[in-house]
C-alpha cells in the first residue's frame, strides 16, 4: 500500500496514534510547495509535498524529528511488483 507525497500529514508531535516517526533527510524548495524526504524509524524513504505555507508553520529543517500520517481521505495507491 503506497500513499501519494501530498497525502501525508507531517507534524513536530505524535498527536495521532499509529504516527510513524522518522527525521528530515532532505528537504527541498519548489516555487509554492516544499519536498521533504522523510527516513523513518524502520529505514524507510518516504517523499512528503507541502505547501511552502503549511511548511513554514512546521519550521522542518534536515535532522529534525517528525511524525508522519495519513491525510484525511488520502488515496491508497497499491504496491506493485518488479516485472522479472
Amino acid at each position: 500500500m503506497t500513499l501519494r507525497p501530498h497525502d501525508i500529514e507531517v507534524a513536530t508531535s505524535p498527536y495521532t496514534a499509529g504516527a510513524i516517526e522518522g527525521s528530515v533527510h532532505r528537504m527541498l524548495r519548489i516555487g509554492f510547495e516544499v519536498r521533504l524526504t522523510v527516513l523513518t524509524v524502520d529505514g524507510d524513504d518516504v517523499s512528503v509535498v507541502l505547501t511552502r505555507t503549511h511548511a513554514r508553520s512546521l519550521g522542518p529543517a534536515e535532522g529534525a524529528t517528525v511524525w508522519l500520517t495519513p491525510a484525511n481521505g488520502a488515496t491508497v495507491i497499491p504496491s506493485m511488483r518488479a516485472v522479472g
